[in-house]
């Protein structure tokens, strides 16, 4: 696998990674209460822990893509000019 392909790779991880999570984060912002009252009927858990365990979650995989995607692909970019 050549640094092209490599480049080519994490650049479409990055782009669809992105959209999973505008994505999801639509659908949070959107259905939250539905979201809420769902959890809280099968985890028995108040709405506030389940919203912040939403957002939680949306950061931690903001974080797993600018660190396992979009690092590689800019330090790619430096590296193959």
């Amino acid at each position: 696998m050549d640094l092209l392909m490599l480049k080519s790779f994490f650049f479409w991880s990055s782009i669809i990674n992105i959209g999973l999570l505008l994505l999801s984060a639509l659908i949070i912002k959107i259905a939250n209460e539905y979201i809420c009252h769902k959890h809280a009927l099968w985890y028995r858990l108040p709405h506030e822990t389940i919203r912040s365990n939403l957002y939680l979650m949306l950061g931690c995989y903001k974080l797993g893509i600018f660190l396992f995607s979009l690092v590689p692909w800019i330090v790619l970019c430096i590296i193959t000019k």
